[in-house]
Formats: C-alpha cells, structure tokens, sequence
C-alpha cells in the first residue's frame, strides 16, 4: 500500500509538474539544445541576446537616456560584447535604491512581476522581472537539476530558509503534496527536529535533496553524533544559496554515498551556475545571462584570476538589470571544454562575499576561502563563525562539540593567530547554533568593516 501511494504521487506529480509549467517547456527545450553548442555558437547567441537587452534599456529605460547618442557606436556591425558593456554603468545595491523609478522600462509589454533581493548584507532591493525572464529562469534551473538526476516526477526534500519561501496555507501544502516534495525551515532546527527529518527520510526516500549547503551540513553533523547511521541513498544532491566548504562537501558525500552538484544564484536572478557530473567548475547559463568578472576598475581579469562578479540578464525588459555588482568574488575557469560535452563556460570557483574577507593584524586581506584550512585543524568544534568588527580583532563563534575542552579553546586562538597575525586579539563567543543569518543561511566568515 505505501509503494502504491508513492507511485501515485510520482506520477500526479509528473503530470501536475508538466501541466503548471508547460508554458516553459519550450524554453526549456530551447535551453537542453543550447548546452551542446560549442563554445563559439554559444558566444554568438549570447551576443545577439545581449546587443537586444542592451538596445531595449537605450531605446526605453530613463536611466539610460544619455547613451541615446552614443547608440550608433555602441550598436555597429564588429562591436564586441566587451565593447558594448564598456559604455554602460555597473549597478550596485545602492544605486538600484535611489534610482529605482528610472531603471523601469515604461514600455514593456510582458506581465511584470516584484522580486526582491535576499537581503542578508543589508536592506533588500525591490526589482521588477517579466515574465519571460521568470520563464528562462526557472527553465534553467530545471536543466540544471537534471543534471543531478531530478526528473519530472522525482520526490524531493528541501532543506530551505527563507520564510516567504515557505507557507502553511492550504494552498500551499496541497502545491508541495502535488510536487512531492517535502520543505524544511533549515532556520532554528533542534535536535527533535533532526530526529524526525532523519525517520522521515527513512519513510519517504527522496530521489533529490535540494539544500542551503550549510543546512545539510549541519543535518550531517549532527545525526552523526547523535550516532545515527545512513539510512538513505538519494540520487543526487543539490547544495545551493551559500558557500559549499570542501570539508562540508566531504561529509556530506561520505554520509549520504552520493556525489553533490553545487549550484550558484541569487534571488534577483535566480540560477547563475551549476556542476555537471564532472564536479569540476560550474556551467555558467550564458544562454539566458553576461557574466562579468573585473578589478576594481571594472574591467575584465584573465580567465583563472579571482575578481568581482557583474551580472546582465539578457531576457528581463521590465527593468534590464545590466552589468549588475552580486557581491561576490569569483573566478571564470581556464577550461574552454568540458567532458561533459557541453558547451557552456565554467566558473572555477566562487570565493565568497566581497565582505567575505578578514584583514590580519600586518593590513592583509585574508579570503574566507582560504581560512577553510583552519577547520580540519580544530578538534572538537561543530561550527565557527570569525567576525570582524575592527582592525586588529577578530569575533569567533563557537558551537562545541562534544568532547571540547580548554586545550581547543587555546588550540582555535593558537591556529587563527597563525593565519591572522600574532597580534590579532581573538574573542571566543560560545553559541547553540550558526544558522543565524536571516534567511537561515550561515556564513563562514562575516566582515562588518566593509
């Protein structure tokens, strides 16, 4: 009787799956052919896509209206999509905010939809989408989630965050039945809480996990001394929202014997890239957005250089969102194929927020990426979190393990220092848990200078 109920969701959610979103299907269709271009045909859709966004802003959004009489230079036959870009402003946070009225485009024809951004470095940003770029959006999430295993029909658990993510409607409960799929609040977990995801986990068999990279994490973490062995193999994992540590992806693929496909997004633009089967750099979706990554004087860096990511959407008319700051650090991978055959370019790595980063004691800039070294070197600690408020002091967050004792709390002071500075003074704060972000993410390493 159970396995008959199992199939019957699996198949009313194949169909209701096929029937919400068959608007997007031939998107997606359009995207799955997309992939196995080469490189070069990928680049030249990209540039006709980008040089349509690009005229649409000109011709429409207010903001852009100086560019009108450049638009015979920035729109002619042999002009790169470098060249193009050049002539247009990055768009930070701010100066969404205070010019928000005069980045919509008055003329858009398409159903317009509010988004806002996460938030969780500061006041959210209120953006406007079409419905066109909705479409691709959630198309290319789909094709990326293939790519771990997802089908229509698969039984899903999400270990999620963000409370408008979630709803305890009815509406919305009969949506997650009918989606086979089931959402847990990754923000405030307790150990019962854990018990009863672990015994559901056993019951239900999700085909995909889907999961902020920390949350699932901390899921590991703690079932695992609370003693309890695997008691499921999924076909696939899915971590995405916040940083993926290499020794979080370690446990979490040893725990549940199956390999996690990392993926990278933002509210405001949704899915930005994703692994293959390969695990080695992230497929860009360069057939729906620009990627960027540039010095501190906005132009590029070579491929294999660390910079700051900009983002141009090349499908949203109701408010062309072009050479957008995310905030973060990354790096666009050397490789121009992949074993996997597709053609899409990859990012190598993402190194975290821009405010990601710790100064030592001498004036360094010290990446969050790089201080994940100091995690296998600290016995008996579940989690850590180093704040820095000031120059020359360091907040380290704590949640112990259980065998922790004085010789790690001198052993955290001692490890740090040798990353930090000798001088760097280091304040140990002891804590239950480090899902603490608002949204229920947790970040490794949080700079409050900046």
């Amino acid at each position: 009787m159970k396995g008959d109920v199992g199939l019957i969701r699996k198949v009313l959610n194949k169909r209701y799956r096929l029937h919400k979103e068959r608007r997007i299907l031939p998107i997606l269709n359009e995207l799955e052919k997309n992939q196995y271009l080469t490189c070069e045909e990928i680049e030249n859709l990209q540039k006709t896509k980008l040089s349509n966004i690009l005229k649409i802003a000109v011709d429409n959004v207010p903001y852009y209206d100086y560019l009108k009489k450049e638009s015979a230079e920035i729109f002619s036959d042999g002009i790169s999509s470098k060249q193009m870009l050049d002539k247009f402003p990055v768009l930070t946070k701010k100066i969404i905010i205070d010019n928000y009225k005069s980045l919509i485009n008055p003329r858009c024809q398409n159903k317009v939809i509010k988004n806002y951004s996460g938030g969780s470095t500061g006041k959210p940003v209120k953006l406007l989408q079409d419905s066109v770029m909705r479409d691709y959006g959630l198309a290319a999430t789909i094709r990326s989630d293939r790519w771990a295993g997802w089908e229509f029909g698969s039984s899903v658990f999400k270990f999620w965050g963000a409370s408008r993510d979630q709803s305890a409607h009815l509406k919305e409960k009969a949506k997650r039945f009918l989606f086979n799929e089931y959402v847990f609040d990754a923000f405030g977990w307790d150990k019962d809480t854990i018990k009863t995801i672990y015994k559901l986990m056993k019951k239900e068999k999700p085909e995909i996990i889907i999961a902020y990279a920390s949350a699932l994490y901390f899921y590991v973490d703690t079932v695992k001394q609370m003693g309890l062995k695997p008691n499921h193999v999924p076909k696939g994992i899915i971590t995405s929202a916040d940083m993926l540590y290499d020794w979080q992806r370690k446990e979490i693929e040893e725990y549940f014997n199956c390999k996690v496909f990392n993926r990278y997004g933002c509210r405001e633009l949704g899915l930005i890239s994703c692994e293959c089967k390969e695990h080695n750099g992230m497929h860009i979706s360069s057939d729906r957005i620009y990627l960027e990554v540039v010095d501190d004087n906005n132009q590029p860096v070579p491929d294999g250089c660390a910079g700051r990511i900009l983002i141009t959407d090349l499908t949203n008319t109701a408010m062309p969102i072009i050479r957008y700051e995310i905030g973060d650090i990354g790096t666009i991978s050397k490789q121009r194929t992949c074993k996997c055959g597709r053609g899409l370019p990859k990012l190598e790595s993402i190194q975290g927020r821009i405010t990601d980063y710790i100064v030592s004691s001498d004036g360094k800039y010290v990446s969050g990426t790089a201080l994940t070294t100091v995690v296998p070197q600290l016995n008996n600690v579940q989690q850590i979190q180093i704040i820095q408020k000031e120059k020359g002091k360091v907040l380290t967050k704590v949640v112990k393990g259980a065998n922790y004792s004085k010789q790690d709390e001198l052993n955290i002071e001692t490890v740090l220092k040798k990353y930090l500075g000798i001088d760097m003074i280091i304040e140990i704060e002891y804590v239950s848990s480090l899902l603490n972000e608002k949204s229920g993410k947790y970040r490794f390493v949080v700079n409050e200078m900046c």
